[in-house]
């Protein structure tokens, strides 16, 4: 199967026709998809210098967060002195009223300690008496 030339001829002018209807259709598509994925994969690598914007928002993003984290602390600070001198009101008015139910237990204590002396004594009399009665056969 020898080629002539006017087969050749015919031949070339077929390929050169696809090749330049097939170039702007297909094989510069191809290229542009892969020059878009070479892109992509060096800018996996390079997410810092690629992306700016979103450093940025990351630092607007970090300075909310630490103000919301010092509003919490503010905020507990200040339940918690709340808190505090709630407690303390509250330890103060148990003191007031433990004295004076100390001061109250007192009085009766007192009031019955000097009961129970004046018993005592009538008693140590009574015995007293007795007691001379039997051995000296006369009170006292």
């Amino acid at each position: 199967m020898a080629l002539s030339l006017p087969g050749v001829i015919i031949i070339l002018v077929l390929f050169l026709g696809l090749l330049f209807v097939f170039t702007p259709l297909l094989y510069r598509p191809y290229l542009r998809i892969l020059d878009e994925r070479e892109a992509l994969e060096t800018g996996i690598g390079h997410e810092d210098e690629a992306h700016p914007e979103l450093d940025a928002m990351e630092a607007q993003v970090m300075t909310a967060l630490q103000a919301a984290e010092d509003e919490v602390r503010s905020a507990n600070a200040e339940a918690r002195a709340r808190a505090i001198a709630a407690s303390n009101e509250e330890i103060g008015e148990l003191r007031q009223r433990l004295a004076t139910e100390a001061g109250e237990h007192r009085e009766q204590l007192q009031a019955q300690t000097e009961a129970a002396r004046q018993s005592l004594r009538q008693e140590a009399e009574a015995m007293a008496g007795e007691i001379g009665h039997r051995v000296l056969g006369r009170t006292l």
